[in-house]
């Protein structure tokens, strides 16, 4: 907790905003390429819905996590690369 730096906050905040974006395009993306096969697109939605409720679970006791948001960032970041 104490290794950050408060400036940073805003930072980690504004890169998280970016990743969510690029999960969502990435997201729609592989939905697209993959809604004419019900089975697969039925599991790509529920994963993706689950994903923010599990990032909760996984950050909520994370040091200073409502402050910097390190934990869904990192998370996130992974979640942009698995859908890649």
């Amino acid at each position: 907790e104490s290794d950050f730096d408060p400036k940073k906050g805003e930072e980690m905040l504004g890169a998280r905003a970016k990743v969510e974006k690029t999960v969502r395009s990435d997201f729609r993306a592989l939905y697209d390429r993959n809604k004419g096969d019900k089975a697969v697109s039925d599991f790509v939605v529920k994963q993706q819905a689950g994903f923010s409720s599990w990032r909760e679970e996984v950050c909520r006791t994370y040091a200073k996590e409502s402050d910097f948001g390190y934990c869904a960032l990192r998370l996130t970041e992974a979640r942009v690369i698995a859908l890649g």
